[in-house]
């Protein structure tokens, strides 16, 4: 028996993956529920029966008792997890290729790398109301971040990139990536706040052992760090967000307070990079077919800051 969130621990479970590619087409689940909230006919997703629906209904009051007591169980006894079989997993993968695009899409964004070595483990969490914390951490090497143009394009001439490189535009390109993924397992909100019985742990201590649930990814790029943007990159990444994040221009709901006994909530998700060598940023811009570009020389331990907030507060911001 090891220690599931000990670091060092024992690994029983390697998966070595050739060639790997991961490809987004669409959301189908998220456009079925536009054509439901703008009254359009069901095409994407078949409607369901009343039978159909009270039967998920009760499906899904049972599988939240059961995740429920799951819960509980897990937090009372972690020994008895599936993390004391399987404490450390390790992933290397030769050549990998993610893909966010289709053919009605003019360019579809692509994430490179020749060689991944992964591992997953877990960790005690940030509170002491959480479960445990999942943690991804490995590096990438040759990492490219790209806007290839689709095949079979159906829509109108897309216009040229102001620079091609290799397939295609290169948003992002880096020698070597670490990378750091780690997210709180929430617990269940208690039912009365704890208290000391001694009565001797200070206000701080507390507010720190209630915070939120984690999650977030560090990112680190070294040597050989690029930014390529401008212009065309952003009409790119605008068309690519309205495909698969598109607005239902409805009112945002106030996010509901979770109720003891309930899972807590995760309030924000966390991004920050760092660039731990010298790197360069290019902002293109093309007029007549002619390119210009803004040059701008980064300099080691630069960094940037991304918090992207869960809820929503009663004055309609997002917290």
């Amino acid at each position: 028996m090891h220690d599931d969130d000990d670091p060092k621990a024992e690994t029983r479970l390697y998966i070595t993956v050739n060639d790997f590619e991961f490809h987004v087409y669409n959301r189908s689940d998220l456009y079925g529920r536009l054509q439901e909230l703008f009254g359009l006919e069901p095409t994407i997703i078949p409607p369901k029966k009343e039978d159909d629906k009270t039967r998920e209904n009760g499906r899904t009051r049972t599988q939240s008792k059961i995740e429920r007591v799951k819960v509980k169980t897990e937090s009372q006894d972690p020994t008895s997890s599936w993390r004391s079989l399987i404490p450390v997993i390790k992933v290397n993968v030769s050549t990998g290729r993610l893909a966010f695009g289709n053919h009605y899409q003019p360019q579809t964004l692509c994430i490179n790398f020749d060689d991944a070595f992964l591992t997953y483990t877990t960790k005690p969490p940030s509170s002491h109301l959480d479960q445990f914390m999942h943690i991804v951490k490995g590096k990438l090497e040759n990492v490219r971040v790209m806007l290839v143009p689709s095949p079979r394009y159906v829509g109108l001439q897309n216009d040229e990139p102001p620079r091609l490189m290799g397939e295609g535009f290169v948003v992002m390109q880096s020698n070597d990536v670490d990378i750091y993924y780690y997210m709180d397992e929430p617990g269940l909100v208690p039912e009365e706040t704890e208290e000391n019985v001694e009565g001797e742990v200070s206000s701080e201590d507390c507010k720190l052992q209630d915070l939120p649930p984690c999650w977030g990814l560090d990112i680190v790029c070294g040597k050989g760090t690029d930014f390529n943007y401008g212009p065309w990159a952003d009409r790119q990444r605008d068309c690519l967000w309205k495909f698969f994040f598109p607005p239902d221009y409805q009112v945002l709901k106030v996010s509901e307070i979770a109720q003891p006994g309930r899972p807590r909530q995760i309030l924000a998700f966390e991004l920050r990079m760092n660039i731990i060598a010298d790197a360069t940023i290019d902002l293109l811009f093309t007029k007549n077919r002619e390119t210009n570009a803004v040059h701008v020389n980064v300099g080691a331990g630069s960094y940037l800051e991304i918090n992207i907030p869960m809820t929503v507060e009663e004055n309609g911001k997002l917290q």
